[in-house]
């Protein structure tokens, strides 16, 4: 259970981090938990109504952390700065 959850925030760190990067390029950065956030949908509607019963409970759990990271990205958009320069640093452009 405990390695499901941290592969969850995982890959949602990674979902957010990356549409994060690729959003700065626009400007629009409330783009990045919108999009970690119908990922997540996708698991939880792809784990119950796809796979279904005790086995897609894994898959539940894997989306409701993806979730969380959603919803952690949401909350820390307006601690962003407001002005985010469109160049990219070398970690970015290294991922």
């Amino acid at each position: 259970m405990l390695i499901i959850f941290l592969i969850g925030l995982f890959l949602g760190t990674i979902i957010f981090s990356f549409t994060l990067i690729v959003a700065k390029k626009t400007g629009k950065a409330y783009i990045a938990p919108v999009v970690t956030l119908f990922v997540a949908l996708f698991v939880i509607m792809y784990s119950i109504f796809k796979i279904g019963g005790f086995e897609g409970m894994g898959y539940g759990f894997l989306g409701a952390t993806i979730l969380l990271v959603a919803i952690i990205g949401f909350i820390s958009l307006p601690f962003l700065p407001k002005k985010i320069s469109n160049e990219l640093t070398k970690v970015e452009k290294t991922l």
